[in-house]
């Protein structure tokens, strides 16, 4: 074993914040701090400085996973008892230490009061117990996500977990329990994944952020506009793009139109164009319906002389009990005057899980109706439409829910952070490409990885809790089904995958899974993470295919000259 205090690695390229590579350098580990140093000064003894030749690697920081619910055999919403919680979590922090995962968020999916109230104190205490151990990926903090999630995007989550936020943030105090809620220092990160469609929860969005938590939106059904309150109050980040949340349309964009937002703009900017896709103000409303839904499945049936689309909205702001209506109305389409049951849609397809989309029609008239508003049609036209008194209620009763004009008026709306699962079974390769090009600064790789994890479990069925997933074919799904179960994906698999699927340096997609993360998260994350003198010395090693070696805290995990 080595005795000396400082290391000199010589001999390589820095991937820096950017993504370019730096000229051939060198980095300096003061071994007793665990910390990047500058060079020691001439006094320092040269046998005190142990010198290793990179051969021309690149090195990046240790890569960071926000969203793991597990690996390596070990489920982390899972608790027995503390002796045992505390020996997985050991060897699941080893385990992901090898791989380049040098500090991750544990992720506890939807859980019973009672569980969260056993294991969040638990996770508060382990970084002091555990990170200081060689060879073991730092606990940052948390990531709860759930349970107020939308019922209708629910994944994997068991259903009777589910709950709302009717009360406010008492009802996040009895679910997690106040002393879990409040401000920490910076040092230890809570992220929160909820839906802004679910009762209560963009009201209390501001509070959490004020305690200091990072606010995810994610496994929602919400509208365009509701997401985009959601952003304004103060979330700042999506969590697994794509997945758990209505496909992309171009009238009704939904969560992933946030990526369309402009780099920075005020809320009344960020709203305006928003405002203009309300189904009141573009679409006529024609006094003659056909039997045909309100809502229909993407992608939109376009054949408008065959079915002519009623954009009335029901009264009824209720989608299950307990949850708000899933995007602008009730699922249900008008016939004879009545909302019924919308078990069937056109052409015979099935309800699917999406909620559909309003059909928002042009504002031509339509063929088979001659009686209109024409105050809609005025509007998407280019003039101007008042709106109805159940329409400006429903605009005031929205407006509650978001940050006061003095704050918006001070506050500047950025686009969100977005992680995404790069193994191309959750998202299509071209997805992937698709969001990081989007916004590449936003883009964050996570694992979302399940105590499935392991490269020596075999393919086949596999118990967990109270049912069984199926291993096949680098995924897992529930038994018998095809709902993702979350994932089996390798972090450092995964930036090789968005360089392959994008078309990027590979030096710019591990910036995805180091740099980007460190500052979504912010705090002492963001100043510590990096290669810069007093950051952390947690240390990737990568040639232009493949991960070559790992140091944990100014310690080498592994190496591969």
């Amino acid at each position: 074993m080595s005795t000396e205090r400082y290391i000199q690695l010589t001999n390589l390229h820095l991937i820096l914040p950017s993504g370019d590579l730096s000229p051939l350098s060198s980095l300096y580990i003061d071994t007793a701090t665990g910390l990047i140093c500058s060079a020691p000064s001439s006094s320092v003894a040269i046998d005190n400085i142990q010198t290793i030749d990179l051969k021309g690697h690149w090195v990046s920081p240790g890569m960071i996973d926000i969203q793991i619910n597990g690996a390596f055999g070990v489920d982390l919403s899972e608790y027995t008892n503390e002796q045992e919680y505390v020996d997985g979590f050991r060897e699941m922090a080893r385990g992901l230490c090898r791989i380049g995962v040098t500090g991750f968020l544990p992720t506890i999916i939807s859980q019973t009061p009672e569980k969260y109230h056993l294991i969040l104190p638990l996770l508060h205490r382990l970084p002091t117990r555990l990170n200081s151990e060689d060879g073991l990926s730092r606990s940052l903090g948390w990531h709860l996500e759930g349970p107020f999630i939308h019922p209708k995007k629910l994944g994997c989550h068991p259903l009777a977990s589910l709950t709302t936020a009717s009360e406010g943030m008492t009802s996040l105090n009895d679910i997690y329990r106040e002393a879990n809620l409040v401000k920490e220092d910076d040092g230890f990160v809570k992220v929160v994944t909820v839906a802004p469609d679910v009762e209560g929860i963009l009201d209390v969005i501001p509070e959490l952020v004020d305690r200091g938590w990072k606010v995810s939106l994610g496994h929602t059904n919400a509208s365009t506009e509701r997401a985009l309150r959601g952003v304004i109050n103060g979330a700042t980040l999506l969590t697994h793009l794509f997945n758990a949340m209505p496909p992309l349309h171009h009238r009704e964009p939904g969560v992933i139109g946030l990526l369309g937002l402009s780099l920075a703009s005020s809320p009344s900017q960020a709203t305006d164009g928003n405002m203009a896709q309300r189904v009141f103000s573009t679409a006529p409303t024609p006094t003659v319906r056909s039997k045909a839904p309100t809502r229909v499945p993407s992608p939109i049936i376009e054949d408008q002389e065959k079915h002519a689309v009623a954009n009335e909205q029901s009264t009824d702001d209720t989608c299950l009990d307990g949850f708000e209506a899933c995007a602008f109305g009730k699922i249900g389409y008008e016939a004879n005057g009545t909302l019924q049951s919308n078990v069937e849609y056109l052409d015979g397809q099935s309800e699917d899980d999406t909620c559909g989309y309003v059909y928002v029609q042009s504002g031509r008239k339509p063929n088979n109706s001659t009686d209109h508003d024409e105050s809609s049609v005025k509007a998407n036209l280019g003039g101007t439409r008042t709106p109805s008194e159940d329409e400006a209620a429903s605009d005031e009763s929205a407006g509650d829910s978001t940050r006061s004009g003095a704050q918006q008026d001070n506050q500047i709306i950025r686009r969100p952070y977005f992680s995404i699962i790069a193994d191309g079974i959750h998202v299509h390769l071209q997805a992937v490409s698709m969001a990081y090009n989007a916004h590449p600064d936003g883009c964050i790789l996570v694992s979302d990885a399940m105590h499935m994890l392991d490269h020596s479990l075999s393919d086949g069925l596999h118990p967990w809790r109270d049912q069984l997933i199926e291993k096949r074919d680098g995924g897992i799904t529930l038994a018998g089904t095809d709902t993702l179960a979350g994932s089996i994906l390798p972090l450092p698999q995964a930036v090789l995958n968005l360089a392959r699927f994008s078309g990027v340096c590979l030096s710019k997609a591990v910036i995805c899974a180091t740099y980007t993360p460190a500052k979504a998260l912010g705090g002492q994350v963001e100043r510590m993470v990096g290669l810069e003198v007093g950051c952390w010395a947690d240390l990737c090693i990568w040639d232009a295919g493949a991960l070559k070696g790992v140091w944990k805290g100014g310690k080498e995990v592994w190496y591969q000259g």
